[in-house]
């Protein structure tokens, strides 16, 4: 009988333990359900955020092409300075000597 009685205690017992520690796994598991979602979120952020940075880039072949581009007409640009400074300095030094 005594023994019976103590059967019962431990399995009262054991029966708790095993209640805390479902209560505890299942804590952990929303505490885990939790940190993947944020996880997952930051990721979806960080692709959103690379997207946005690849269209925001150029290609090495069209920045090549654009910059030869440019040079060129940074080239005209300045034989159309100096040619214009050239001819300024002809049309003074005319004037000077030449008109009195």
């Amino acid at each position: 009988m005594i023994r019976v009685e103590a059967d019962k205690v431990r399995i009262d017992h054991n029966r708790e333990v095993i209640e805390v520690r479902m209560e505890e796994r299942e804590k952990a598991l929303v505490i885990q359900a939790r940190l993947n979602e944020v996880h997952f979120e930051s990721l979806n952020n960080v692709g959103k955020r690379l997207m946005e940075m690849q269209a925001l880039n150029v290609h090495a072949e069209v920045y090549r092409v654009q910059h030869a581009a440019l040079e060129q007409k940074v080239d005209v640009v300045t034989r159309m300075v100096w040619v214009g400074c050239g001819a300024v300095m002809a049309l003074q030094f005319l004037l000077h000597y030449f008109v009195k």
